[in-house]
C-alpha cells in the first residue's frame, strides 16, 4: 500500500492518505527533510520510507491528464 503526504501542519506533524482514504500522522522529525506534499511512500516496520518511482509515476499521470483537459478546453474556445 501507498501513502501520500497530504500536507505538513506546524512544522512537526506529516498527514498522509493512504489509497483506500485513511488519514495518519507522523512525527516529521521521523521523515527526511527533503518532503513535499504529493510525495508518495510505503511504511515498512512502521517507518515511512519514499518511493520516487511511484511518485514519478503518479506526478506522470497528474500532468497528462491536466494537459488533456486544457488541451480540450483550449480546441473548444477555438471552436467558437
Amino acid at each position: 500500500m501507498y501513502y501520500t503526504l497530504d500536507r505538513i501542519e506546524e512544522n512537526s506533524t506529516a498527514v498522509f492518505t493512504d489509497d483506500e482514504g485513511r488519514v495518519y500522522n507522523e512525527d516529521i522529525a521521523n521523515l527526511p527533510s527533503d518532503i513535499h506534499a504529493g510525495d508518495v511512500f510505503i511504511c515498512e516496520n512502521g517507518v515511512y520510507k519514499p518511493a520516487a518511482e511511484e511518485t514519478a509515476e503518479r506526478k506522470k499521470r497528474i500532468k497528462e491528464k491536466r494537459d488533456n483537459f486544457f488541451n480540450k478546453l483550449k480546441k473548444k474556445q477555438e471552436e467558437t
